[in-house]
């Protein structure tokens, strides 16, 4: 239970993600993905809530809650960053132009 800072690269800190122009972050599908399945992450899991985040070029930063709830249903840190960037793979593999790369 706590509060948890992150910081999640991609692989050989790729800008995978969009870019940034006038000091403003332009998301391309891959970041829109990346974004989409970070608020996905809080529905699927009750027992974290998520704080602030933001989505950069090559890499993310979110802060993430684990609640306190039952003994059975503690949310494992190492649960939630897996289960997020498999599903983020997952997404951007069926993008017609991500089809294969390494995310992490």
């Amino acid at each position: 239970m706590g509060l948890y800072f992150i910081t999640l690269y991609c692989h050989h800190r790729e800008p995978l993600f969009g870019r940034v122009v006038a000091r403003e972050m332009l998301l391309n599908s891959a970041g829109q993905v990346a974004y989409e399945q970070w608020l996905e992450t809080a529905r699927i899991r009750s027992a974290i809530r998520l704080h602030e985040f933001v989505i950069m070029p090559n890499h993310m930063h979110g802060i993430i809650e684990i609640l306190p709830t039952g003994e059975m249903n503690i949310a494992k840190l190492g649960d939630v960053v897996r289960g997020y960037k498999s599903s983020v793979t997952k997404m951007m593999r069926l993008l017609p132009d991500r089809e294969g790369v390494s995310m992490w």
